[in-house]
């Protein structure tokens, strides 16, 4: 197997190459990557590049770009970018991917990625189940992603030393999983998407309860799916399909509230004085890991959370005399 290209840079506008180790592997049809470092940028070019322009690195190129990848961390915080979102990923959240569009993992500290290239064809021909699948992010919950993501972290250990009947079993069983995956996130209206909770609420009427909810417990670091499922007797499964039909994901919308928060409070915030600094504020809003918060917050309005703290406190609070 070639080696996969993996372009790895400190964060920060003066990014260079910081010292990661990568070990490639493959497991049957699948491709498997492991990327190891410090703090970093990680954005895979490709798991199989073409290395001389040959005509069989034509046909190469071409067979990346009908892969979909599996990501999941064996350690580490980052945020995924595809799109322009930005996404948290925890330790073990499991990420599905379309490698034919740009991403990056920004990496907030010392990490551990595994990636695992998939034919697409072999996730079947209904190509709506497979660009949903790489739509909703991250897979977390449900009865799939519990056991995909760690079985995808010790097959990454362990890829090199199967056997090729073992390693062909164990590829099909990757694929299978992925492919019960790609139902469970099956579409508003199926039968894999029940438009009442077993109790017959309806998830329109459930929705606006639900985000006031969130708002209400955005200073709580234990807000989860599963605490906001429980609190309204309902299932974590329903609780995503409400916040899917609304084009978002739990996940994304309680990362989307707290950083408005951050945002709104440290525009009236006074440098120097109790409670204004950056870490204070978003620990108040349920962000605890700095160096995740800075990031998110650059991404999403284009300057740190410092930075835009004293630039509105230079004309809401003058110089002492």
């Amino acid at each position: 197997m070639s080696p996969a290209t993996m372009t790895t840079t400190a964060p920060g506008p003066d990014a260079a190459p910081v010292s990661r180790d990568t070990a490639h592997a493959t497991l049957g049809l699948l491709r498997v990557c492991t990327a190891r470092g410090p703090a970093s940028v990680v954005a895979p070019a490709s798991l199989i590049p073409p290395s001389g322009g040959t005509a069989d690195d034509t046909e190469t190129a071409a067979t990346n770009a009908d892969r979909i990848i599996a990501a999941v961390h064996g350690r580490g915080v980052a945020t995924f970018v595809q799109h322009g979102e930005l996404l948290a990923c925890g330790p073990h959240d499991l990420v599905v991917l379309d490698s034919a569009v740009p991403f990056a993992f920004q990496e907030a500290e010392d990490f551990e990625l595994h990636l695992f290239g998939v034919p697409r064809q072999l996730l079947g021909p209904d190509r709506a189940d497979v660009e949903r699948l790489c739509r909703l992010h991250p897979h977390t919950r449900g009865d799939v992603a519990p056991l995909l993501s760690p079985l995808l972290r010790d097959l990454a250990a362990t890829a090199t030393v199967r056997s090729p009947r073992s390693a062909e079993h164990l590829a099909g069983c990757v694929v299978a999983l992925l492919r019960t995956l790609a139902f469970e996130a099956g579409p508003a209206g199926t039968p894999d998407a029940p438009a009442t909770s077993p109790d017959g609420r309806d998830r329109h009427s459930l929705a606006p309860r639900l985000r006031a909810y969130v708002n209400e417990n955005l200073g709580d670091r234990g807000l989860t799916p599963e605490s906001i499922a429980a609190h309204h007797h309902i299932s974590t499964r329903f609780l995503h399909r409400i916040f899917a039909a609304e084009g978002t994901t739990v996940g994304r919308w309680i990362q989307q509230r707290r950083l408005e928060e951050c945002h709104r409070e440290l525009a009236h915030a006074r440098s120097g004085r109790p409670g204004a600094a950056v870490a204070t504020v978003a620990k108040r809003w349920g962000v605890a890991n700095p160096a995740y918060f800075s990031r998110t917050f650059r991404a999403a309005y284009g300057m740190s959370p410092t930075a835009w703290r004293d630039s509105h406190a230079a004309s809401l609070w003058p110089p002492e005399a």
